[in-house]
């Protein structure tokens, strides 16, 4: 049977001075694979991926040959039951974008930009202000692979991170708990104390009445 080439789906970010935004977003679609025997070799200068799947026949191989090389010993990765996720950082520090991410100028049906994920070279500090610096993967599943999360929060403006107590201002504003008491609540009771006090009133006109009344 033939070996199966998986769709492969990558965005980049660039930066000359910050890793963190030096970084190809890539993502390997594979369903439900083996986990026990996946083999997936990341070195500098590209990657190998053989998988099994457990609902698919046949056999998932690929291999590229990344354009430049990366740090393989930054790689962070989370696996699923649909994909491979997996975020490279680029070796060089360089402000200009990859022009593709393989080596060979050859056009690979299998490889796909991802536009969920891509940003224009030129727009990417703008987008990133309010982009997720981790393209949206669960805090938890990087908190295995020891990301720095401190250091992310730096580069983008200080916000806390879940679990890692306020490293700056909350973009929200200061709350006070009075802010969330109940409208409602407090308009009923501030109701019933008017009532209270008109019925006195009553009270101590009719009794006054009253007294005069008798004097007569």
């Amino acid at each position: 049977m033939a070996p199966i080439t998986p769709e492969v789906l990558w965005a980049q970010r660039s930066s000359n001075s910050d890793p963190l935004r030096n970084i190809i977003y890539l993502t390997i679609n594979v369903q439900d694979p083996d986990q026990e025997t996946m083999k997936l070799d990341i070195t500098n200068s590209g990657l190998k991926l053989n998988a099994k799947s457990s609902t698919v026949d046949g056999e998932y191989n690929l291999s590229i040959d990344f354009f430049k090389e990366i740090d393989a010993s930054s790689v962070r990765k989370t696996i699923t039951g649909s994909h491979i996720f997996l975020i490279l950082v680029k070796k060089d520090l360089d402000e200009e974008y990859w022009p593709r991410l393989t080596k060979e100028k050859l056009k690979y049906n299998y490889i796909r930009t991802d536009f969920d994920k891509w940003v224009d070279e030129d727009e990417q500090d703008e987008q990133e202000e309010e982009a997720d610096p981790m393209g949206g993967m669960d805090l938890q599943d990087f908190s295995k692979n020891n990301l720095d999360f401190s250091e992310i929060a730096k580069q983008f403006g200080g916000a806390g991170l879940p679990g890692q107590g306020d490293s700056g201002p909350s973009q929200f504003g200061d709350f006070n708990e009075n802010d969330f008491s109940s409208s409602g609540e407090d308009e009923g009771e501030e109701d019933g104390a008017n009532d209270a006090d008109a019925d006195a009133d009553d009270a101590d006109q009719v009794e006054e009445i009253t007294g005069d009344k008798a004097d007569k």
